[in-house]
Order: structure tokens, then C-alpha cells, then sequence
């Protein structure tokens, strides 16, 4: 025992110590009370400098915690568990923390060496914490305490953070380790018993010495909190039916899917202030092209859908399910959570259901990563056969041939492509018999007889492939020659009824006296030699019409290589004509192999066949009329116009192809390239944008807009743009059409030249090919009715609501829906419904949306109902009206978004605008038309009408005190009061009375100011308050913050 002296600024100084006590001469029991003297370094007592003595007891007893422990497992843990608990999935981590040694110093001392630390140890598992006790000042603790922490995530992790305690600044870090608990699984989950090195807060090592912690883990399965397995419904566990029974030697090709539920997902949405934060899961499942999304569950990290899904999966080698949750967010877009890609294996072949639970892996890859724990889904699935999906119908649908449109002639060509076999090696091997990565074009039309009318789709590239199966479908606009004969004699027919209508209209007109006399008078062989010419053009043009049918009925399809670094590579090609395919021209599908040639050149128009050599392709045709190619009714010059007297209000516009583009994007290889152009028109405040057609510098889009534009519109723009996502777009052309001469309501079709920016004429630019027509629609009249909030009515209690709370900040926001007008078509039909629609004869079934819109003002909501089937709907009986409580500032806009309904999965965002309201200051109503854009607000979507306008509401104002009288003063400087009496502690007035004070503008538009002043007469001191408002329509209510008067009363 030594004796020092404390110093604060130096090193502590040795000033005496003890003869050391022997500890063997000791007892469990305390000595007795006894005087000890201190000696100097050496041990020696100076007599003449005695240093003094110290009283002191002492005994010796045992402390367990000072036991060091094997470094073996010991406990009930030790022993393995059996073969039943091994069997089940581990779900509990039992820890057992020993102690650790040499930890880090982290309250050193503020003058001197040395220092300490008070450790403790937390613990983290998937979801579950513990926390130990804390050690104080010591480095090399002992605990052995124990902690168990539920655990199921077998891509989770078992976090260990010692930290050093401090009530005052917060802990500090010390050290971790991270263990992924994949490792606890080895050794038929023996425990594990080991010193384990501290590293930092991802538990590597960083060079610092950190120390090291004693630690026994086991994984293990506890029964007792053993989840129970979900029930499910009948129609849930996907039991096969009779009519899958029948079916069960059929291919596969359709996979049922029940998605039950996930767990240990991670945190997507951290908590702002407090709390371990939580996500919002929805899951995507795909099989090839077709996918489905299930549900949001909302701040949930273990959420239970078990929904069910079915998804077209042909039974090909690799096919596979991925699996991909991903965080809702519809701000800045969902959040990748984790994704699993399971191969449909020998597991699902034989036809029963398998319900497993599937580890979430990386993005890429699908696996984990141990890099975060992503979660588990549980899955259920069945590998069955649906005869809707019967080989041939997803690449061929009926369309087009029921009522009213089976006597259509056929203008489209469907091509299904579905394999090709026996191909040609391009891509020779050193070590094998090498491959080819082959794609194919099909071209319909001559491009050496008539280029303007050819139409060109590509496949996609199949990697590495001599026999490829693409199972792929292309659409390709080509008409079939028409019966000259029979349409001649329908337009004989017409022309003699009108001939006939004209002579009646004529003898109506002018008598029968009169009509005798014209007769008389006309010449009656001029008149037939001009209807003669008439048959005679009508008869040359349908022969023109079939002559260029006849040239264009046919389809080339060419095979190529892919090679990005030195170009596509020919490797077969072959012509085929449709006229002379049995029943093609009759709208039935044919579905044949055709041999592939080697002629590469386009002179030789149909190259010898040689499969052998060549190889060939599976192909599945059929000529059909196709509704959305029909232009006619924008065409027919002679169709009635049901409005002749009303100035057209609606511009229809056909945008059907392009030719001759500019190459935007180049290939830094072969020096070629491609664009990817798509269409902005604009027409007076309307605007739209056709798709964007990838990789094509002859795209056709055959698409349909409607645009209102009334007489005042001069033109119409069309500007061509290159989409690019990362750089922007670029100008790739534009062209301006005057409107003048289509207010005659005739349709036009031409070509029109592209110019630069500045509209000089470029022919390098290329052309597009717009059919317009000027017409008059009824429904782009502005609404007959008027809102209640129009009517006199509601201008007066606008006038009333004005004089009464002019003053005061409005807190509402009154918000009318009234309809809105070109929504995007968002409900696409699926493969299931078109080949039910085409056994029914349902003619009606077209992509269309369930609109519903949604608008939010500082966190206040309102929706209207659902309109059906609708891309231009009225919502004026659907809960239009929504009153939301908002403060008013300059920057407050109004949220508005619609919204496509969805009765299974999850409604879908169509388009939205957020209006700014500062314009809406004075509290006057607007009500105008916003327009709608895509969620990049790239791409306008449409229009929404809406009535907006400022309130002001008593109830969400705690400062409202209703006043009793209301003494209107037009103008005032000062305004005396009745004098106080200071000899009284609380005096009032005796009759309270409120004034409204209305101070003119002084000449300044932008705002008014006011002051009120409490004098006491003979004191120099004033209490004044006064206050300024931005574009008030009278004056300003002052007195809105407290005071406390001389005699401590408050005053508002």
C-alpha cells in the first residue's frame, strides 16, 4: 500500500508506503483494527522524520467473477440439439458474454498518463437489441451475463458494440464485431466459444488497438417462439380443378403464385426524429415480359398480403420467377429492397404447389450479397397449363375480325416469329464450332419499287444461338388489294342516288313549270360525259390502289449477326408472298417454316432456298383489319358534316410515320447510327407528344390526338426531338402548317419537309406524313351549367365573407374539380383479356384509365370518386367540392395528381401539376384550365379544370373573439379612450367597445400600415403596436398581439 500526493497540474508524488502484509497470513475473517507505519521508498522508518501511520483491516475471500473460464462452450447450450430442432429453420440466438481484455482507453487523464473506461456491450440481431451492464473503470471487465435475441434472417448479421458509458455527452464507440450469422449454421449449429477481435463500426480491423471480447453464441430453434405458418383460403393454395386435372399432360405455361408474406425486410424510411424508422414493401413479380405488382403495405417490415397472382411462363429452358420488392415512394420514386430469381425447376414440373420461404438478395444478382440483410419472401406456386395460353395465341391475337368490322378488308400484318433453326456459324471458336447472336427484320413492301411505303420491325437479339426462340411479335401496316368490280358498282349505286336527290332538290326548288323548262334547256350529253368521267377516275384510282397493294404484299425478312465493335453480319434472308399463302388473305393465321436463302443482295428478290445451308424460320402470320390504322373517317372528303354552321373547334391530327431521319446517335464503332424521335405538337395552349420509337430512322407511329384550337389558332407545330434521357433532348427538326386552308373542315394528308430552328428548308432532315382535319365537337363548348360559386348568390356571400374577414389571413382553401380532358390510357388489355374479348366478340374493349384525382395543400387531402372507362371525364357530380385547411403564404401551391383506379393491385399514377396559389392572394376566385404532366414532368399528359379560391374559417383560428359591436370609423388619426385610474390595480373600461380602423393606401398599391398608440397623459413613455399587410383590400386590423398596460392588465 503506498501513499501519494495528489496533484492536479503535475504527476501524483510518492510520499510514503507500508511494510507489505503477506496475504497467506490472512483469513476469511476481518483482522483486527490496527496502526501500520509508513516508511519511505526503501522500507526504512526515520526517527527523527517519522512520515506517520495509517489504520487498516483485512480479510480474503473468493469472487466467481474473478474466475477466468475455459475458452470452451459450457452451459445447456453446450449440448447439441437434436435431430428434430435441426430440422426446423433456428430462430433464437442465446449469447453468453464472458468478458474482454486490453479494451481501448477512452477517459484518459486531463494532466498525466494513463486513464480508463466504463464499458458495456450492446447486441443487434435482424430486429432485436440487448444491452449489458456497464463496467466502470476498468479495461479488462468480466460480465458473464447472458442474452437471448429472436433472430430468423439467414442473411441477417449479430452486431457486438462495446461502447464506453457517458450520462453526460453520450456514449462513445469503442469497438464491434460483426458476425453473419450464415456462420452460426456450420457444425450442425454447435456453439461457438472464442476471443473475438474488436474492429470499427463494420467490424474490421483499422490499425487501432482496440482489444478483445470472450464471447459464447449459438443459433438455435426455440419452439416455444416458432412463427406459425399462415392460413390460407381455399383459392390461396392453389388447388388444381377439375379442369387442371384434364390438362395435367399439357405443357406448361402458366405459373400461379400466391404471395403470403415477407419479414426482417430492411429500413427504408429512416425516422426523422426518434425511433427505428420503417418502409413501405410492394412486390413485383415477372416471368419473361409479363409482370405483376401486388399491394403497398404501409410502415411495415413484416407485412402479409397473400394475394394471388397468375403470370404466362412457357415451359423453355431457363425460365424463371423474379422476385422484387421494392420501398413505395410517390415523391422520388420507389427504393430497391431486395430481389430473388428462382429457376422453375423439377420442383414445380410434376404439377403440385410448393410454398417456401426465399432469401432477398442484390439487385444484379439476385443473391446475397453480405453486404445488408434484405429479408425473406414467402412464396406458394403452382406450374400449370391454361389453354388460353396455347401455343401461337400470345404472338397472334384475333383482333379485328367479330362485329362490326369482320367485312373490313385487312390492313396489318401480324408476324409472330417463334423460332429458327440449324442457323449459320458467324462467330467462329478456336476451341469449339463457335455461334452466332442472330436477330431478324421483316420489311413489308418493295423498297426498290416504292421506299415511302415500306415498314421495317426488328426482333431482338438472341445471344449465342443457332436454333433461337424469340416468341416474339411485330405489327406491320399493309393493305390487300380490293375487289375493283364490286366497289365500282356500290359507287355507281351512290352517284345515281345523289344524281337522283339533286333532280328533286332541283324540282323542289323551282317548280314544276320551272324544272320543265331547265330540262329543256340543259345539255343533256355534257352532263353525261362529266358523270362518265366521274366513274372513269374512280375506276383508275381503285386500279392505282390495287397495283400498289399487289407491289407492297410482300414480306422480306433478313437475318443478321449482331456485332456492336465491327457491324451486323447477313446471314440469311427470304421473301415471301402473301397473296399466294392459302388463307392468309382471308384472315386466317398460317403458321409455317420457311426455308432461309443466301442471297444478300435486294435485286434478287426471291433468293433460292436452301435450309440446309441457310437454315429457316418459324413464322406465324395473319392479315387482320386493325381499327387504329383506319383513317378514313379523317379522309372521307364526302362525309357529312352534322355541323355546317358552327366554326370548327377541334383540330384532329394523324401522325403516322417518318423517312429519311437524322442520325443522332452514333456508334463510336461502325460510325453509323440511329435516332430515337418522337413528335411535340402544339397548337394555340395545347400540346402533345407522340411515343418515342427507339433505335429508328423510319419510325411509324400511326397515332391519334385530338386538340382543341378555335378560330384564333394560325398554325400548328410539329418539332421532331432525339430522346435522350441522360443529356436532354435534341432538335432534330420541325415543320409549321398554316390552318387557313383547313377551315373548309377538309382532311389533308401530305408529307412535310422538316427545316431547321429557324424554319429554313432542310431536305437531310427527312419528311413526316400527317393526316389533319379541321372539325367542329360539341363537347369542347364550355359547360352550360354554372357553378353555385358563380352564381349571383355566390357572389354575394363572396362580397359578405369580404367585408367581414378582409383583414384576416385566409385558412382554407376551397377547391371545385370540374373534369378534365385527354388523359393518358393507362389500363392496357393483358394477354388473358384480349383472347377472351376475341371469344366473346367484344368489340369495345379498348386500353382506357378509372380516373380519380387527388389534391393535397400542407398535408390536407381530398379525392373525388372513381369515373370508369374514361380519358375525358367530368367530376362534377363525383365529391368535387373539397374545402382544405391551409394557411396562406406566397409560396403555397396545391398538389394536384390522378390517379388510374385498380380493384386488384395497386392504383396507378397517371399524371399530375401543382398549381402555385399566391395569384389567388386577393381572394377572388379563378377557375381555369392546368396542365397535367408525367412524373419526370417531361411529357405533357393532358388537362384538368379547376375553381380555386381563398376563405377564411373562424374555427381553425384559436385567436377569433367574435365582437359584439363593430364601430365602422372611415378614417381616423387618433381615437380617445376614457382615462384609467392608476389607484386601482386591475381597472377595466366599463363598457368595452372594438373598432374597426380602415387607413387609406396612401398612394402605395403594395400595403397598408397602421399604428396604435397607448399614451399616459404627462409621461413621455408610449406603448404603440402596429402591423403591415401585402395587398389588403381595405385596411388592417391592428391590435392582434398582446400588451400589458401600466397597471398590468393584458390588452389584445
Amino acid at each position: 500500500l503506498k501513499v501519494f500526493d495528489y496533484d492536479l497540474v503535475g504527476d501524483d508524488d510518492f510520499m510514503c508506503q507500508i511494510v507489505p502484509v503477506p496475504v497467506e497470513s490472512l483469513t476469511r475473517k476481518w483482522t483486527k483494527k490496527n496502526w501500520y507505519q509508513l516508511t519511505d521508498a526503501d522500507g526504512a522508518v526515520k526517527p527523527n522524520d517519522p512520515l506517520g501511520e495509517i489504520e487498516l483491516a483485512f480479510r480474503i475471500h473468493h469472487n466467481p467473477a474473478l474466475v477466468e473460464p475455459p475458452l470452451i462452450p459450457e452451459g445447456p447450450e453446450a449440448e447439441p440439439e437434436s435431430e428434430e430442432m435441426l430440422a426446423k429453420e433456428p430462430n433464437e440466438i442465446r449469447i453468453t458474454l464472458h468478458r474482454a481484455r486490453r479494451l481501448k482507453i477512452m477517459d484518459t487523464k486531463l494532466f498525466g498518463k494513463g486513464g480508463s473506461s466504463d464499458p458495456l456491450v450492446r447486441f443487434k440481431a435482424v430486429h432485436a437489441k440487448a444491452t449489458s451492464t456497464t463496467k466502470k473503470k476498468n479495461l479488462n471487465p468480466t460480465w458473464g451475463e447472458e442474452f437471448v435475441l429472436p433472430a430468423d434472417a439467414p442473411d441477417g448479421f449479430l452486431e457486438v458494440i462495446v461502447e464506453d458509458y457517458d450520462l453526460v455527452s453520450g456514449n462513445d464507440f469503442m469497438g464491434a464485431v460483426i458476425i453473419p450469422l450464415e456462420k452460426l449454421l456450420q457444425d450442425d449449429r454447435q456453439p461457438i466459444r472464442r476471443w473475438f477481435r474488436l474492429g470499427d463500426s463494420k467490424g474490421l480491423a483499422d490499425g487501432s488497438p482496440r482489444g478483445e471480447i470472450d464471447l459464447q453464441i449459438k443459433w438455435a430453434h426455440n419452439p416455444a417462439i416458432a412463427e406459425p405458418e399462415e392460413p390460407l383460403s381455399k383459392a390461396q393454395m392453389l388447388l388444381p380443378t377439375d379442369k387442371d386435372k384434364a390438362v395435367m399432360d399439357k405443357s406448361r405455361n402458366e405459373l400461379l403464385i400466391t404471395l403470403i408474406r415477407a419479414k426482417n425486410l430492411p429500413v427504408m424510411d429512416k425516422a426523422l426524429i426518434r425511433g427505428p424508422g420503417s418502409s413501405d414493401p410492394l412486390v413485383t413479380l415477372k416471368v419473361n415480359d409479363d409482370e405483376a405488382t401486388s399491394t403497398v403495405k404501409k410502415k411495415d417490415l413484416r407485412p402479409v398480403w397473400k394475394e394471388r397472382f397468375a403470370l404466362f411462363a412457357p415451359d423453355d429452358p431457363g425460365t424463371s420467377l423474379e422476385v422484387t420488392v421494392d420501398d413505395y415512394d410517390v415523391v422520388s420514386g420507389n427504393d430497391f429492397m431486395g430481389k430473388v430469381c428462382i429457376p422453375l425447376d423439377e420442383g414445380l414440373r410434376h404439377g403440385g404447389c410448393v410454398r417456401k420461404w426465399y432469401t432477398l438478395g442484390a439487385e444484379k444478382t439476385g443473391k446475397p450479397d453480405g453486404q445488408m440483410m434484405r429479408g425473406q419472401v414467402e412464396l406458394l406456386m403452382r406450374w400449370s397449363h391454361n389453354p388460353d395460353y396455347a401455343e401461337g395465341d400470345p404472338l397472334v391475337e384475333v383482333d379485328g375480325d367479330e362485329p362490326p368490322y369482320q367485312d373490313k378488308p385487312p390492313n396489318e400484318l401480324r408476324v409472330g416469329l417463334i423460332r429458327a433453326r440449324n442457323l449459320k456459324v458467324m462467330d467462329k471458336s478456336l476451341l469449339g464450332k463457335g455461334s452466332s447472336d442472330p436477330f431478324v427484320s421483316f420489311t413489308v413492301g418493295d423498297p426498290l419499287k416504292d421506299a415511302t411505303h415500306c415498314h421495317t420491325m426488328t426482333s431482338p437479339v438472341k445471344k449465342k444461338s443457332l436454333n433461337p426462340r424469340w416468341n416474339w411479335r411485330c405489327l406491320l401496316p399493309v393493305d390487300i388489294p380490293v375487289d375493283v368490280d364490286k366497289l365500282m358498282h356500290e359507287f355507281a349505286s351512290g352517284q345515281a342516288a345523289k344524281y337522283e336527290e339533286e333532280e328533286e332538290a332541283t324540282r323542289l326548288r323551282l317548280g314544276d313549270a320551272g324544272y320543265a323548262k331547265k330540262k329543256r334547256t340543259e345539255n343533256k350529253g355534257k352532263i353525261e360525259a362529266a358523270r362518265k368521267k366521274v366513274l372513269q377516275d374512280k375506276y383508275a384510282e381503285l386500279q392505282r390502289h390495287n397495283k400498289d397493294m399487289i407491289k407492297n404484299a410482300r414480306l422480306e425478312l433478313v437475318v443478321e449477326d449482331y456485332d456492336v465493335a465491327s457491324g451486323n453480319d447477313f446471314m440469311a434472308r427470304s421473301v415471301v408472298k402473301l397473296l399466294q399463302i392459302e388463307g392468309l388473305r382471308d384472315k386466317a393465321a398460317v403458321r409455317r417454316w420457311f426455308p432461309l436463302g443466301g442471297d444478300k443482295n435486294a435485286g434478287g428478290n426471291y433468293p433460292a432456298p436452301d435450309a440446309d445451308k441457310f437454315g429457316e424460320v418459324e413464322l406465324l402470320l395473319k392479315w387482320h383489319y386493325n381499327p387504329a390504322l383506319d383513317f378514313s373517317d379523317l379522309e372521307d372528303e364526302d362525309a357529312e358534316d352534322p355541323h355546317p354552321d358552327k366554326e370548327p373547334n377541334e383540330l384532329k391530327v394523324a401522325v403516322l410515320e417518318a423517312k429519311e431521319l437524322l442520325v443522332m446517335d452514333k456508334n463510336i464503332f461502325t460510325g453509323k447510327g440511329s435516332s430515337d424521335p418522337f413528335i411535340k405538337i402544339k397548337v394555340g395552349s395545347e400540346s402533345a407528344e407522340t411515343t418515342v420509337k427507339k433505335k429508328e430512322l423510319e419510325p411509324v407511329w400511326n397515332e391519334r390526338f385530338n386538340m382543341e384550337a378555335d378560330k384564333h389558332c394560325p398554325s400548328i407545330l410539329f418539332e421532331m426531338d432525339d430522346h435522350d434521357i441522360a443529356s436532354g433532348n435534341d432538335f432534330m427538326g420541325r415543320v409549321e402548317v398554316d390552318l387557313a386552308p383547313l377551315r373548309n373542315k377538309k382532311p389533308k394528308r401530305a408529307w412535310y419537309t422538316l427545316t431547321d430552328a429557324k424554319g429554313k428548308t432542310d431536305p437531310h432532315r427527312g419528311q413526316v406524313e400527317v393526316i389533319m382535319r379541321w372539325w367542329y365537337n360539341p363537347r369542347l363548348e364550355p359547360l352550360p351549367m354554372e357553378l353555385p360559386e358563380e352564381s349571383e348568390a355566390g357572389l354575394a356571400h363572396l362580397d359578405a365573407e369580404m367585408k367581414r374577414f378582409g383583414a384576416r389571413l385566409p385558412n382554407e382553401l376551397h377547391v371545385v374539380i370540374i373534369r378534365a380532358r385527354n388523359l393518358p390510357a393507362v389500363d392496357s388489355l393483358s394477354l388473358l383479356e384480349r383472347a377472351k374479348a376475341s371469344r366473346e366478340g367484344n368489340r369495345d374493349l379498348k386500353p382506357s384509365s378509372d380516373p380519380y384525382v387527388k389534391v393535397e395543400c400542407q398535408k390536407a387531402t381530398g379525392r373525388t370518386k372513381v369515373i370508369h372507362d374514361q380519358l375525358n371525364p367530368c367530376f362534377l357530380e363525383n365529391d368535387a367540392r373539397h374545402t382544405l385547411q391551409a394557411m396562406f403564404n406566397p409560396t403555397a401551391t396545391l398538389s394536384v395528381g390522378v390517379w388510374d383506379h385498380d380493384d386488384l393491385g395497386l392504383d396507378d399514377f397517371m399524371c399530375s401539376c401543382d398549381v402555385p396559389l399566391a395569384d389567388l392572394a386577393n381572394r377572388q376566385p379563378v377557375r381555369g384550365w392546368y396542365k397535367l404532366m408525367n412524373k419526370a414532368r417531361t411529357v405533357d399528359m393532358g388537362r384538368i379544370e379547376l375553381y380555386l379560391q381563398w376563405g377564411y374559417n373562424t374555427t381553425y383560428d384559436p385567436t377569433w373573439v367574435e365582437p359584439p359591436v363593430m364601430h365602422a370609423i372611415e378614417t381616423c388619426t387618433a381615437l380617445d379612450l376614457p382615462d384609467l385610474p392608476l389607484d386601482e390595480p386591475k381597472s377595466k373600461l366599463e363598457e368595452p367597445r372594438w373598432f374597426y380602423l380602415e387607413t387609406p393606401r396612401d398612394g402605395q398599391q403594395n400595403g397598408v400600415s397602421a399604428a396604435v398608440d397607448f399614451s399616459l397623459d404627462g409621461d413621455e413613455d408610449d406603448l404603440s403596436i402596429g402591423g403591415e399587410t401585402t395587398g389588403s383590400p381595405s385596411g388592417i386590423m391592428v391590435g392582434e398581439s398582446l400588451l400589458t398596460d401600466l397597471t398590468g392588465e393584458s390588452l389584445t
